[in-house]
């Protein structure tokens, strides 16, 4: 198995153990953590995915080279989720904690 995979396996371990209501499930066919039917990280092509709001400033956070989630060829790019690569894995936790918080706002 790929090391990105290892480290998301552990990360995922750590966020269903310390979210009460977390689970695992699916974003596009790649294993993502739930909350209230939401998927709000997932693992997408050795990357993580954050779903973090249009308010989410990466600057403020100082977080290198993110992108936002762009899986379509004739749509424009997903508004709040970003792509953080594995680069910043040191990054991964704090994020999924945020992306916790966030999608815990949603209706």
């Amino acid at each position: 198995m790929e090391k990105e995979r290892v480290f998301y396996n552990e990360l995922v371990e750590k966020i269903i153990s310390n979210f009460k209501g977390t689970y695992e499930g699916k974003m596009m066919s790649s294993p993502g953590v739930k909350f209230n039917n939401k998927v709000f990280v997932f693992y997408f092509k050795k990357d993580m995915v954050f779903r973090l709001g249009d308010e989410f400033s990466p600057l403020a956070f100082a977080i290198k080279n993110p992108r936002l989630l762009d899986p379509f060829k004739n749509k424009p790019p997903l508004k709040g989720w970003f792509v953080i690569g594995y680069d910043q894995k040191d990054r991964w936790e704090e994020l999924s904690d945020l992306a916790f918080e966030f999608v815990k706002t949603l209706k």
